[in-house]
């Protein structure tokens, strides 16, 4: 959705940590190892809140509703425990292997909130946010969805910095 100039507008938005709380973390829920998978559902949950309300999105709109995560770098510690068991010729435990798809939070996301558009995941050239608002206005300007929830993460890239995450709900003006 977007405004008279073909623009997406954000409907809502979240990041994460929450501002003034930098130490914070995201519940690890059914996720075994990794921050990557909470983070990506916390900055969701928090975006999608502040629009609707309490799950699930509005009927008819959640069907509409494409889900669109950009990350440089992905679940890199699911990624590094699944290939060190291939690589050591270990069994790969049934819920890790489900979890090293950079779109296993999106799902529990998707099914919580009755979401029912494409869901993606892409790993920008660039800036994760302007590729994913690229790629949000697109899909928006096609018509493959009415809204888009774009999730920008990555984990930190150094010891005792934050992980980071941001979310905008983009859609058209008479959405808001």
């Amino acid at each position: 959705m977007s405004d008279r100039q073909g623009c997406p507008v954000v409907l809502a938005e979240s990041h994460w940590p929450p501002p003034g709380v930098p130490e914070a973390r995201p519940d690890q829920g059914r996720f075994l190892h990794s921050r990557f998978p909470p983070l990506v559902a916390a900055a969701a949950e928090e975006c999608l809140r502040r629009h609707y309300g309490e799950p699930p999105a509005p009927a008819g709109r959640g069907e509409r509703t494409a889900v669109l995560l950009s990350s440089l770098g992905g679940d890199r510690t699911t990624a590094a425990r699944v290939a060190e068991a291939v690589e050591a010729g270990a069994l790969v435990a049934k819920p890790l292997l489900f979890q090293s798809a950079p779109t296993a939070a999106l799902g529990l996301v998707t099914a919580r909130w009755g979401l029912a558009g494409p869901v993606l995941s892409i790993t920008p050239l660039g800036d994760r946010l302007k590729d994913g608002l690229t790629l949000a206005g697109r899909l928006l300007a096609v018509g493959e969805a009415a809204e888009v929830l774009l999730v920008c993460a990555d984990l930190a890239d150094r010891p005792g910095a934050p992980d980071r995450a941001q979310a905008l709900l983009l859609g058209h003006a008479e959405h808001r």
